[in-house]
Protein backbone atom coordinates (compact mmCIF):
# COMPACT_ATOMS: atom_id res chain seq x y z
CA UNK A 1 0.00 0.00 0.00
CA UNK A 2 0.98 3.62 -1.11
CA UNK A 3 2.61 5.40 2.11
CA UNK A 4 1.48 8.10 1.56
CA UNK A 5 -1.86 7.60 1.42
CA UNK A 6 -4.62 10.25 2.33
CA UNK A 7 -6.71 8.92 5.34
CA UNK A 8 -9.28 11.34 4.25
CA UNK A 9 -10.37 9.10 1.41
CA UNK A 10 -11.70 7.14 3.99
CA UNK A 11 -15.63 7.58 5.81
CA UNK A 12 -15.00 6.74 9.05
CA UNK A 13 -18.25 4.24 9.00
CA UNK A 14 -15.95 2.42 6.65
CA UNK A 15 -13.65 1.01 8.97
CA UNK A 16 -12.72 -1.09 11.68
CA UNK A 17 -11.98 -0.10 15.21
CA UNK A 18 -8.81 0.05 16.68
CA UNK A 19 -10.40 -1.72 19.89
CA UNK A 20 -11.72 -4.44 18.00
CA UNK A 21 -8.36 -4.58 15.71
CA UNK A 22 -6.41 -5.33 18.55
CA UNK A 23 -8.57 -7.92 20.07
CA UNK A 24 -7.94 -9.49 16.48
CA UNK A 25 -3.98 -10.32 17.32
CA UNK A 26 -3.54 -13.48 19.37
CA UNK A 27 -2.60 -13.29 22.62
CA UNK A 28 -2.30 -9.57 23.06
CA UNK A 29 -3.41 -7.12 25.38
CA UNK A 30 -5.48 -4.68 23.70
CA UNK A 31 -5.61 -2.01 26.10
CA UNK A 32 -1.57 -2.28 26.94
CA UNK A 33 -1.46 -2.51 23.29
CA UNK A 34 -3.13 0.66 23.10
CA UNK A 35 -1.13 2.41 25.56
CA UNK A 36 2.01 1.49 23.73
CA UNK A 37 0.18 3.01 20.37
CA UNK A 38 -0.86 6.05 22.79
CA UNK A 39 2.67 7.08 23.89
CA UNK A 40 3.63 7.04 20.10
CA UNK A 41 1.54 9.31 19.26
CA UNK A 42 2.11 11.49 22.64
CA UNK A 43 5.94 11.55 21.83
CA UNK A 44 5.50 12.69 18.26
CA UNK A 45 3.14 15.49 19.71
CA UNK A 46 5.85 16.83 22.50
CA UNK A 47 7.88 16.82 19.04
CA UNK A 48 5.22 19.20 17.38
CA UNK A 49 4.73 21.37 20.53
CA UNK A 50 8.68 21.80 21.32
CA UNK A 51 8.64 23.23 17.48
CA UNK A 52 5.66 25.35 18.30
CA UNK A 53 7.88 27.02 20.65
CA UNK A 54 10.72 27.43 18.58
CA UNK A 55 8.95 28.28 15.02
CA UNK A 56 10.39 26.15 13.49
CA UNK A 57 7.64 23.39 12.31
CA UNK A 58 8.18 20.80 10.05
CA UNK A 59 6.14 19.47 7.19
CA UNK A 60 7.14 15.35 9.03
CA UNK A 61 7.40 14.65 12.29
CA UNK A 62 8.86 10.51 13.61
CA UNK A 63 9.62 8.44 15.99
CA UNK A 64 11.81 5.19 15.45
CA UNK A 65 9.94 2.42 17.58
CA UNK A 66 12.04 -0.57 16.19
CA UNK A 67 15.16 -1.59 14.09
CA UNK A 68 12.14 -1.51 11.33
CA UNK A 69 9.74 0.28 12.04
CA UNK A 70 9.50 4.14 11.93
CA UNK A 71 6.38 6.28 12.89
CA UNK A 72 5.49 9.07 11.68
CA UNK A 73 2.83 11.98 11.97
CA UNK A 74 0.89 11.16 8.67
CA UNK A 75 0.65 7.78 10.04
CA UNK A 76 -1.09 8.98 13.24
CA UNK A 77 -4.35 9.72 10.97
CA UNK A 78 -4.39 6.36 10.01
CA UNK A 79 -4.31 4.46 13.11
CA UNK A 80 -6.36 6.95 15.19
CA UNK A 81 -8.81 7.73 12.16
CA UNK A 82 -12.09 9.79 13.12
CA UNK A 83 -13.41 12.46 15.28
CA UNK A 84 -14.30 10.17 18.26
CA UNK A 85 -12.63 9.53 21.18
CA UNK A 86 -12.20 6.37 22.93
CA UNK A 87 -13.80 4.25 19.60
CA UNK A 88 -11.45 5.58 17.32
CA UNK A 89 -11.21 3.50 14.17
CA UNK A 90 -8.16 2.44 11.94
CA UNK A 91 -7.55 2.23 7.92
CA UNK A 92 -5.79 -0.60 6.33
CA UNK A 93 -2.43 1.10 6.19
CA UNK A 94 -2.83 1.84 9.89
CA UNK A 95 -3.80 -2.01 10.36
CA UNK A 96 -0.19 -2.79 8.82
CA UNK A 97 1.74 -0.26 10.86
CA UNK A 98 0.39 -2.07 14.22
CA UNK A 99 1.09 -5.47 12.74
CA UNK A 100 4.63 -4.46 12.07
CA UNK A 101 4.88 -3.75 15.43
CA UNK A 102 2.65 -7.17 16.64
CA UNK A 103 5.80 -9.25 14.94
CA UNK A 104 8.27 -6.68 15.95
CA UNK A 105 7.41 -7.85 20.00
CA UNK A 106 6.41 -4.38 20.86
CA UNK A 107 2.94 -5.91 22.52
CA UNK A 108 2.43 -7.23 25.56
CA UNK A 109 1.12 -10.50 25.23
CA UNK A 110 -0.78 -13.21 27.16
CA UNK A 111 1.68 -16.00 26.58
CA UNK A 112 5.09 -15.98 25.22
CA UNK A 113 4.82 -16.40 21.25
CA UNK A 114 7.58 -18.36 19.67
CA UNK A 115 6.12 -16.82 16.35
CA UNK A 116 3.74 -14.40 15.51
CA UNK A 117 1.10 -15.38 13.23
CA UNK A 118 -0.95 -12.10 11.58
CA UNK A 119 -5.01 -13.91 11.54
CA UNK A 120 -6.06 -14.29 7.76
CA UNK A 121 -9.53 -11.64 8.60
CA UNK A 122 -6.82 -9.20 9.64
CA UNK A 123 -4.46 -9.34 6.16
CA UNK A 124 -7.53 -9.49 4.09
CA UNK A 125 -8.61 -5.68 5.97
CA UNK A 126 -5.03 -4.96 5.35
CA UNK A 127 -5.76 -5.54 1.58
CA UNK A 128 -9.49 -4.20 2.02
CA UNK A 129 -8.70 -0.77 0.44
CA UNK A 130 -9.88 -0.70 -2.87
CA UNK A 131 -13.06 -3.07 -1.47
CA UNK A 132 -13.58 -0.11 1.04
CA UNK A 133 -13.16 2.67 -1.30
CA UNK A 134 -15.74 0.99 -4.26
CA UNK A 135 -18.39 0.14 -1.08
CA UNK A 136 -18.13 3.98 -0.04
CA UNK A 137 -18.61 4.97 -3.52
CA UNK A 138 -21.78 2.85 -4.51
CA UNK A 139 -22.96 3.93 -0.43
CA UNK A 140 -22.85 7.30 -2.04
CA UNK A 141 -24.26 7.28 -5.08
CA UNK A 142 -27.36 5.25 -3.24
CA UNK A 143 -27.53 8.16 -0.68
CA UNK A 144 -27.46 10.99 -3.31
CA UNK A 145 -29.96 9.04 -5.32
CA UNK A 146 -31.89 8.67 -2.20
CA UNK A 147 -32.25 12.28 -1.33
CA UNK A 148 -33.32 13.23 -4.83
CA UNK A 149 -35.84 11.01 -4.85
CA UNK A 150 -36.92 12.86 -1.47
CA UNK A 151 -36.28 15.85 -2.70
CA UNK A 152 -38.30 15.47 -5.91
CA UNK A 153 -41.38 13.95 -3.77
CA UNK A 154 -41.12 16.74 -1.48
CA UNK A 155 -41.22 19.31 -4.43
CA UNK A 156 -43.98 17.36 -6.33
CA UNK A 157 -47.20 16.68 -3.58
CA UNK A 158 -48.72 14.59 -6.16
CA UNK A 159 -45.95 11.91 -6.26
CA UNK A 160 -46.72 11.32 -1.71
CA UNK A 161 -49.07 8.86 -1.18
CA UNK A 162 -51.60 9.05 2.75
CA UNK A 163 -49.42 5.92 4.06
CA UNK A 164 -46.39 7.78 3.67
CA UNK A 165 -47.36 10.69 5.88
CA UNK A 166 -44.72 11.39 9.02
CA UNK A 167 -43.62 13.95 10.68
CA UNK A 168 -40.44 14.88 9.16
CA UNK A 169 -41.49 14.47 5.99
CA UNK A 170 -45.11 16.82 6.04
CA UNK A 171 -43.05 19.64 8.31
CA UNK A 172 -40.15 19.15 5.20
CA UNK A 173 -43.19 19.76 2.22
CA UNK A 174 -44.46 22.76 4.38
CA UNK A 175 -41.00 23.87 5.42
CA UNK A 176 -39.72 24.11 1.43
CA UNK A 177 -42.99 25.83 0.28
CA UNK A 178 -43.60 28.47 3.23
CA UNK A 179 -40.26 28.75 4.68
CA UNK A 180 -41.12 29.27 8.61
CA UNK A 181 -43.13 31.66 8.07
CA UNK A 182 -46.56 32.04 9.07
CA UNK A 183 -48.55 30.30 11.60
CA UNK A 184 -51.35 28.53 9.76
CA UNK A 185 -51.11 26.79 6.23
CA UNK A 186 -52.79 24.19 4.42
CA UNK A 187 -51.91 22.41 1.14
CA UNK A 188 -53.11 19.33 -0.83
CA UNK A 189 -50.70 16.21 -0.69
CA UNK A 190 -51.46 13.23 -2.97
CA UNK A 191 -55.22 14.41 -2.61
CA UNK A 192 -55.62 14.78 0.81
CA UNK A 193 -55.82 18.29 2.60
CA UNK A 194 -53.42 18.83 5.15
CA UNK A 195 -53.37 21.75 7.94
CA UNK A 196 -50.14 22.63 9.90
CA UNK A 197 -50.74 24.99 12.96
CA UNK A 198 -48.55 26.29 15.46
CA UNK A 199 -48.60 27.03 19.15
CA UNK A 200 -46.26 29.01 21.14
CA UNK A 201 -45.98 27.94 25.04
CA UNK A 202 -44.20 30.36 27.56
CA UNK A 203 -42.19 28.38 30.09
CA UNK A 204 -43.12 28.73 33.99
CA UNK A 205 -40.50 32.17 34.26
CA UNK A 206 -42.16 33.45 30.91
CA UNK A 207 -39.01 34.40 30.09
CA UNK A 208 -38.63 31.25 26.83
CA UNK A 209 -40.95 29.75 24.62
CA UNK A 210 -41.15 27.40 22.49
CA UNK A 211 -43.54 26.02 19.46
CA UNK A 212 -45.82 22.71 19.19
CA UNK A 213 -46.32 22.08 15.75
CA UNK A 214 -49.42 20.27 14.59
CA UNK A 215 -50.24 19.01 11.15
CA UNK A 216 -54.13 17.57 10.90
CA UNK A 217 -56.26 15.62 8.12
CA UNK A 218 -59.04 14.02 7.42
CA UNK A 219 -57.75 10.67 5.73
CA UNK A 220 -58.92 9.02 2.56
CA UNK A 221 -61.00 6.53 5.30
CA UNK A 222 -62.66 10.02 6.21
CA UNK A 223 -60.93 9.63 10.02
CA UNK A 224 -59.04 12.73 11.25
CA UNK A 225 -55.55 12.58 11.57
CA UNK A 226 -53.07 14.11 13.62
CA UNK A 227 -49.02 14.10 13.85
CA UNK A 228 -47.75 16.59 16.54
CA UNK A 229 -44.48 17.85 17.55
CA UNK A 230 -44.77 19.03 21.39
CA UNK A 231 -43.40 22.42 22.63
CA UNK A 232 -40.80 21.96 25.66
CA UNK A 233 -43.43 23.52 27.83
CA UNK A 234 -46.41 21.99 26.18
CA UNK A 235 -48.14 21.28 29.82
CA UNK A 236 -48.13 25.34 30.61
CA UNK A 237 -49.97 27.93 29.39
CA UNK A 238 -50.26 29.31 25.58
CA UNK A 239 -48.78 32.77 25.31
CA UNK A 240 -51.90 34.46 24.57
CA UNK A 241 -50.02 36.36 21.73
CA UNK A 242 -50.28 33.59 19.39
CA UNK A 243 -53.35 31.78 18.29
CA UNK A 244 -53.78 27.67 17.64
CA UNK A 245 -55.74 27.51 14.08
CA UNK A 246 -55.98 23.81 14.18
CA UNK A 247 -58.79 21.10 13.23
CA UNK A 248 -60.46 20.25 16.93
CA UNK A 249 -61.47 16.79 17.13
Amino acid sequence: MNKIMDHRIFETRSLLRLDDFLKMLPSVKPRKAREVIKSWQEDIFEQIIADTWSEEQKEQYEIVVSDNLTIQSSDLEHIFHGDELEAKRITPYGTQLICQAYKAGLFETKARLSEYIIPIEVQEYIDSTNVILSKQEADRARRQNSREHYENKISNLELICEDEFSYTLLNDVFVKKFDFKGNHHMLNIGGVDVTKSLSSYCSNSGLSSDWQVTFSWFGLDGEHKQLRKDSLYSGNRRNDSERNYGLHE
